[in-house]
């Protein structure tokens, strides 16, 4: 029902159009933030003031043209306003070769970040206006990200044009570029400018991309305030109608009529001497009481430079800027913030983790540095251990930022990897989508969480609306694969639990989200070495070559992967601790009939090189002995005699004496744990709460923090 509400105020965001008509030295660096900006200049403190009370007001502007959106805090965003062409270049190099255009503004974004560059001295009708027209697609995309392109792009260009002048702020003002484009001719017929999306070559070829931004403002402009706003309700009823689903060709049938009566009437309007636009007092609620400032040293500084660099995507420059900023200022927490973007980018997901544990233990209030580290060891795979560093600083940037959407994302995932958590778990992911309704990152995380309670119809709704949101190619294919695993636990579900006896091995199935195991007779198994692995958000993916060929294998979305090994180095996680060993891997083919599937159990037979507490052989055949160093959170492997257990429910609580010291473990639910019997029980058949009582035993286990227990039970080798 939120999902329709929301998508219903897209009509709403036109109304509100209803208006009355009418690289240099750094010896002089500023910072000024504001309510909801960051302003960083080298032009000194009374131009940065200036430049935040300018972005204060275009941003109220802007948001009186979203009222869903204006309820909500916006991010805050870094502005760069850097006082001439000199330092714009030392920003921007790449843009400063023979030929190319040499911007006045820029914008970019990752991680929860929004940055802009503005030249001050700029000259032009509007040199910000590609910052603004930005800055206006960030704070519309998390609420409507699927208004046709045309309109997305031209609402952004008609306020992308505001020009703010004192108080009062301009909008509407015509395009003096876009209408050159438009009179030269070359005009798009209507009916396939409705249909232009990300993919088509007038979207993306430069020759005809300038008609299709030029045509989607001027029709855009004429339908909010061409001839007094005459025409708005038809961009209203056009929108209202996309929104229940008609086709392009049904909603503009029913609010344009004869779109070629449209297109002749808007070319008309081109061609026109006289351009409307709106006028009117603009009031940010901002004061200068508001404002704090203060000087930047050099690090500080190219501390913020090194910040936009790694936005940008260019982590060697980033890295270069940012480790000098370092070597002068070593205590400056934004440094090993920006530091940790910047190896992200570059894929170096370790280093960004020490880079931000750094900047966390020089300011523990930030919001933002605490989330980048549960992103990070979400990254890493370290979601799929008892972190409760990782839960922690996702409640920590939830304290932090309360409205920041992707936090709350990824703690439902993390809490939703305990089924004692799901009703939390369902809390923040509904809280994410409740943030940002047209993100589809948070619809998927609501789905997964959802899926993992059963609910699997309202799973596979909130998917469906995570892939119509999806903005990318990478989240078309995370939504994809969620569906096809969605679709095999489906299946699954119901389906009674099933043993395979091979030898001295007992596997169980590994559980779905109803509790009932997958039917071993359906999954397949091979030995091979693991020539890549790498993590996705819930669990590993492993590369494997095998007798029979290439295998690539995914984590469930139930995130039950069973890892045996009588000797876990510790720090072991199933994503990056592989590559190299040779695996013994139980998986669910996909259905495709390709070499994919869902992982389900990884036996490691032999590690890459010596594993922690012991080395194991080729037969899996260990010493036993454990890693008395092993930290929480991370695996350890104990060899001894179980002298007590108890079982209560699913739960199973046992003491195992290993060299004179007694170690008290746990398994939330015993019937998930990867069980080797190396010899039967007197009847036949182990019954893990009875036979296991006085056996030697060897115990995998994660290291518990805290805890009445040493750790939780994730695996038990059962001897004689």
């Amino acid at each position: 029902m939120r999902h329709f509400v929301y998508r219903a105020t897209f009509a709403a965001l036109v109304l509100a159009a209803a208006l009355p008509l009418a690289r240099a030295a750094h010896d002089d660096w500023w910072e000024v933030r504001s309510p909801n900006f960051v302003v960083v200049s080298n032009a000194g403190e009374k131009r940065a003031i200036k430049t935040a009370f300018v972005f204060e007001q275009v941003r109220s502007v802007f948001r009186q043209s979203i009222p869903f959106a204006a309820k909500l805090p916006s991010p805050v965003m870094t502005v760069l306003a850097v006082k001439n062409e000199d330092s714009m270049r030392m920003l921007l190099p790449e843009y400063w070769v023979k030929g190319h255009m040499r911007p006045a503004g820029y914008f970019t974004s990752g991680l929860g970040q929004l940055y802009a560059a503005v030249q001050l001295d700029a000259q032009g009708e509007n040199p910000y206006s590609t910052t603004y027209h930005e800055y206006y697609h960030s704070l519309t995309i998390p609420y409507f990200p699927n208004l046709p392109l045309w309109v997305a792009e031209g609402l952004a260009d008609f306020y992308g044009n505001t020009q703010i002048e004192g108080k009062s702020a301009g909008i509407g003002y015509p395009s003096q570029g876009h209408l050159e484009e438009l009179k030269g001719g070359g005009f798009i017929p209507l009916d396939q400018l409705f249909l232009v999306d990300t993919n088509s070559p007038y979207y993306n070829e430069d020759s005809k991309s300038s008609m299709f931004y030029a045509e989607s403002w001027a029709l855009t402009h004429y339908l909010l305030i061409g001839n007094s706003g005459a025409h708005r309700q038809m961009l209203v009823e056009y929108l209202t109608a996309l929104d229940n689903g008609a086709s392009q060709k049904e909603a503009s049938a029913k609010a344009f009529g004869s779109v070629p009566k449209l297109q002749d009437a808007l070319i008309s309007y081109i061609h026109d001497r006289v351009f409307y636009y709106t006028n009117y007092a603009v009031d940010s609620k901002v004061s200068e009481a508001d404002f704090h400032t203060r000087p930047l040293s050099d690090a500080e500084a190219e501390a913020y430079e090194g910040g936009f660099l790694a936005a940008r995507g260019r982590s060697e420059e980033a890295e270069s800027r940012l480790n000098d900023a370092l070597k002068q200022e070593p205590q400056f927490a934004l440094s090993y913030q920006n530091l940790a973007i910047a190896e992200e980018r570059a894929g170096h997901i370790d280093e960004a983790l020490a880079s931000i544990s750094k900047a966390i233990e020089l300011d523990p209030n930030s919001g933002l540095a605490r989330y980048m580290r549960a992103y990070l060891s979400f990254r890493s795979g370290t979601v799929m251990t008892e972190n409760l560093e990782l839960e922690g600083d996702l409640r920590l940037a939830i304290a932090a930022m309360p409205n920041f959407a992707p936090a709350y994302s990824l703690l439902a995932l993390r809490l939703a990897a305990s089924p004692e958590n799901n009703s939390e778990a369902l809390e923040m992911a509904k809280k994410a989508v409740e943030l940002q309704p047209g993100s589809s990152v948070a619809q998927l995380a609501l789905a997964q969480v959802l899926a993992r309670m059963n609910k699997f119809d309202d799973a596979q709704r909130a998917a469906l609306r995570a892939r119509a949101e999806s903005r990318n190619a990478v989240e078309k294919q995370q939504v994809a694969s969620f569906l096809v695993d969605l679709k095999e636990v489906r299946e699954q579900v119901g389906e009674a639990e099933t043993e395979i006896a091979s030898g001295r091995l007992s596997f169980r199935g590994a559980q779905t989200d109803s509790g009932a195991e997958s039917d071993a007779s359906d999954l397949e198994e091979a030995t091979g070495i693991v020539t890549k692995g790498t993590c996705e958000i819930g669990g590993p993916k492993l590369e494997l070559t095998t007798e029979s060929g290439a295998l690539t294998l995914h984590a469930p979305i139930s995130g039950g992967i069973q890892v045996l090994s009588n000797n876990l180095p510790a720090g072991f996680n199933p994503c990056n601790s592989l590559t190299g060993a040779q695996v013994h891997v139980r998986y669910a083919p996909a259905a495709s009939g390709d070499s994919t599937g869902t992982l389900q159990q990884i036996e490691v037979l032999r590690f890459a090189g010596p594993a922690a507490g012991g080395s194991a052989t080729s037969s899996g055949e260990s010493d036993g002995s454990f890693d008395a160093s092993a930290k929480p959170g991370e695996h350890t492997s104990i060899k001894g005699k179980v002298t007590d257990l108890t079982c209560t429910g699913t739960e199973l609580r046992i003491t195992i004496l290993a060299r004179g010291r007694k170690f008290e473990l746990r398994a939330r639910d015993y019937s998930r744990i990867v069980l080797r019997q190396e010899t039967p029980s007197e009847s036949g058949d182990f019954t893990l709460c009875v036979d296991l009582l006085g056996r030697h035993a060897i115990i995998t286990a994660l290291v518990a923090d805290q805890q009445p227990y040493y750790g939780d039970i994730l695996g038990i080798a059962v001897g004689q």
